[in-house]
């Protein structure tokens, strides 16, 4: 049945459809016809599809808004195309870039990949200027990515109109869920355990709201401890994070999830990070309060293999670190600090100097001299403490013997005959700073030592260095031979 109507048209529309005209040779009722069909097919169809839902651009906008960092459930992708193309990740995006201009998204997909079937390796630019829909695109086109080819979300750059995915093959498809979890939902275990306990979720939501933040969440366990009048170490909520034991984590992942759990526990108020040192900002006002959160850090560095020194201010901790260099000087200068001797004095300021080298990250030759002097003042500083009018080796082997002894270095001495020995160090803490040999402690320790022997010799003895360890020997070994014809006087 033909149905006839009058309308009329502008100039300017006319030459809109001008060439439908041509198309149909001037027949108007056919170029008509074929404009409502094409129209019908690719928008006003839309609005008699069951399985398309029409809305205006504000309401989508909000909606993509609230689902930004939410990946779309893996049923969604066989929704959405048929899984017969997924094999192939060219026919899959050519899918997706004619169904996204279908639904007038506007979005620009391109891929490339080492293989089309079976790829190890891709990058997927999407280009769009509604930012909303692009982190939408790269959602949908990495679950794909993710369940079909085990490809993982290695790095993503994001401009302005564009992001860039780039991706690696993985060894299961859940690592690869994980991947995509990490860079673009963020939201994603957030809203599950929302949608898991709602009731829950919105008394807790209510509580924090209405004490302005000022609650403060830690594990019952922890909480069981405080209650028995113990500082807790505290341990739970930093092995969740890291997936293994608190002592296994390395120091600087370590330091980065110890503010990640007090932040957002509310334990303290914040906590800045500054290489190795921690500032702790809190807001408690009792002074036993205090003391307790002082010493739950303390326990949490020393469960992690590390020392830490705490200074308190009004509202600031301040934990410094000590390496384990560090360590053993103060252990070895406090056992010295007991006796008072002036000898002693003098092996203080040796191991206070020894114990700022951890900062010298540069090899200096000048601490061989540096040691030289230092060895000589120490010698002679003995030599008058214990009226020692003539050295020997016997007198300089038991004097060195004792040093060692104080510093806490093994060392060992072999007779050769009354005027020759050799001398040799098994084992010296001392050289090793944060696991690692520094070879500025043993400059240092060498010029010690040949200073030593120049104050109680005087150019009269021989010295032949036959093992170093910086030689790849496993000591080092030196021997000695003097001359007891020479007898040293000193000027007072």
């Amino acid at each position: 049945m033909v149905i006839r109507k009058h309308i009329s048209l502008e100039k300017k529309e006319v030459d809109k459809i001008e060439p439908f005209l041509v198309k149909h040779n001037g027949n108007f009722s056919a170029a008509m016809r074929d404009i409502i069909n094409k129209v019908l097919d690719q928008k006003i169809a839309l609005t008699h599809s069951n399985e398309i839902m029409i809305f205006d651009s504000s309401i989508a906008n909000l909606l993509l808004a609230k689902a930004c960092g939410i990946i779309p459930e893996k049923e969604i992708l066989h929704e959405l195309a048929d899984p017969s193309l997924f094999y192939s990740v060219s026919k899959t995006l050519d899918y997706f870039n004619i169904k996204f201009k279908e639904l007038g998204w506007d979005v620009e997909l391109n891929i490339r990949c080492d293989s089309d079937t079976n790829p190890t390796t891709a990058v997927l630019t999407i280009k769009n200027r509604n930012y909303q829909l692009l982190d939408l695109s790269a959602r949908i086109l990495s679950l794909f990515l993710s369940v079909e080819k085990r490809l993982g979300i290695e790095k993503v750059y994001r401009r302005s109109s564009s992001i860039e995915l780039m991706y690696k093959l993985r060894g299961c498809e859940e690592i690869a869920l994980s991947d995509l979890k990490q860079h673009l939902g963020t939201m994603q275990d957030l809203c599950h355990e929302i949608e898991k306990h709602p009731n829950f979720w919105q008394k807790i939501a209510k509580k924090y709201r209405d004490n302005n933040y000022k609650i403060v969440a830690v594990h019952k366990n922890t909480f069981e401890e405080l209650l028995a009048n113990e500082t807790p170490v505290g341990e739970i909520g930093i092995e969740l994070i890291a997936k293994r034991p608190i002592k296994d984590i390395p120091h600087r992942e370590f330091l980065n999830i110890l503010k990640e759990v007090h932040e957002t526990s509310r334990i303290v108020e914040n906590i800045d990070i500054e290489g190795d040192t921690v500032n702790v900002y809190h807001s408690y006002r009792n002074p036993k309060a205090i003391e307790t959160v002082k010493n739950l850090f303390l326990n949490q560095f020393k469960a992690n293999g590390q020392t830490y020194t705490a200074t308190s201010t009004r509202n600031l901790i301040i934990f410094r670190h000590i390496p384990k260099m560090g360590i053993k000087t103060a252990e070895i200068i406090e056992n010295l600090k007991k006796s008072g001797s002036n000898f002693d004095n003098q092996l203080i300021e040796v191991i206070t100097f020894i114990s700022t080298l951890r900062y010298v990250t540069k090899t200096t030759k000048s601490l061989h001299s540096y040691g030289y002097t230092m060895g000589k003042q120490v010698f002679k500083v003995y030599e008058k403490e214990h009226d020692i009018d003539r050295w020997d080796l016997k007198t300089f082997k038991e004097v060195f013997t004792l040093a060692d002894s104080k510093i806490k270095r093994l060392s060992e001495w072999k007779s050769l005959d009354k005027n020759s020995g050799c001398y040799t160090i098994k084992e010296c803490s001392l050289v090793q700073i944060g696991g690692e040999f520094n070879i500025n402690v043993c400059q240092l320790m060498r010029g010690f030592f040949r200073g030593a022997i120049e104050y109680a010799f005087n150019n009269h003895a021989e010295m032949k260095v036959t093992k170093q360890v910086t030689h790849d020997d496993d000591m080092c070994e030196v021997c000695i031979h003097t001359n007891p014809l020479i007898r040293i006087t000193r000027s007072n």
